[in-house]
């Protein structure tokens, strides 16, 4: 990155040599991406990059924007160069020491709060060529849908927590929820509370350090025991990671990807450990493996006395089957 002919850098010359630059070295999305850290380096919203094209960068900022290009250059994630990742509506802070969130996750989100919030069918329904009201006619009330009703205060257990992304969302968009996460890292925990603080949940959620349900151990009997329990676990193959982006395999931490020979070993723990800690007619939502759900279903036809039913595996926005669904018997 040397200086122009007129001997200034303006931001448009700077996103187009770095798209270029970014182009030769197959980073995906080259525009999106010199724009991301335009923005963090000038300390400015991205979208400003647009109504600045031509200012020139000053030499303290300069030097810092080389130095980001030179690390994602070299497959540093950009979440971790700017130290942020968006997750549904919440802006959290990231680090090597927590895996980056994903949008398949935001799915088990959606499937959480689904459990959490009672439905109900629209008060009109299309039937037969026509709308047809629903309402109770005497209580004026919606008939209920059918789906399971959650208590009023529903306690919810997130393992493999990370940063904190699936506690925090659903502390955020259940505001009634009691959520307790767990992680075998400190450093990923201290980012999680960090994050809990920047979010505005940090009184509804707690966070305990240690190897999935084993945390649990000292707390009260009526503590232990959950209405819903979530997991984004470790599940990548010992084969399949040396065909990892390089972002990924060299970047993020081993402990929240490997998973064994086939990536199930996590799965397999909390299958056996979760029956104990959910309630009667408790659910349990696991994010998979794209080629998993087979291996789960073996799984689970060898554990029919555990007393846990798979209810549905949900699809996502690729075609995978990423999202499993299990409940404990009533």
């Amino acid at each position: 990155m040397t200086a122009t002919n007129d001997g200034a850098w303006t931001i448009l010359r700077l996103l187009e040599w770095t798209r270029q630059f970014f182009e030769s070295r197959g980073i995906d999305e080259p525009r999106l991406e010199a724009e991301l850290l335009l923005a963090h380096a000038l300390k400015v919203e991205r979208i400003q990059l647009y109504v600045q094209h031509g200012r020139t960068v000053a030499d303290p900022e300069l030097s810092t924007f080389r130095d980001l290009v030179r690390r994602r250059a070299a497959r540093v994630p950009t979440q971790y160069l700017v130290g942020e990742a968006h997750f549904r509506h919440l802006v959290l802070k990231v680090t090597p020491a927590v895996l980056i969130p994903r949008p398949e996750t935001e799915l088990l989100v959606d499937e959480a709060l689904a459990v959490l919030r009672p439905r109900r069918k629209p008060a009109w329904e299309y039937r037969d060529g026509q709308f047809v009201d629903r309402r109770d006619a005497e209580a004026g009330e919606l008939v209920d849908a059918g789906a399971p009703h959650a208590p009023p205060e529903p306690r919810v257990l997130d393992l493999c927590t990370g940063s904190g992304c699936v506690a925090l969302a659903i502390a955020s968009e259940c505001p009634s929820a009691r959520v307790t996460a767990t992680d075998l890292s400190s450093e990923a925990l201290a980012v999680a509370r960090e994050n809990a603080a920047r979010c505005g949940v940090a009184d509804r959620v707690t966070w305990l350090e240690g190897d999935l349900f084993a945390p649990l151990a000292p707390l009260p009997p009526q503590d232990r025991v959950f209405d819903l329990i979530t997991a984004n676990p470790p599940y990548v193959s010992d084969a399949d990671m040396a065909g990892l982006m390089p972002e990924v395999r060299d970047h993020e931490p081993h402990m929240a990807l490997a998973a064994g020979p086939d990536g199930m070993d996590l799965i397999d723990r909390i299958l056996a450990g979760a029956g104990p800690h959910l309630a009667d007619g408790g659910h349990l939502l696991m994010e998979i493996g794209h080629d998993q759900a087979d291996r789960l279903r073996e799984r689970l036809s060898s554990r029919a006395a555990a007393g846990i039913e798979l209810l549905e595996i949900r699809k996502d926005l690729s075609g995978h089957q990423r999202i499993a669904h299990l409940r404990r018997s009533p």
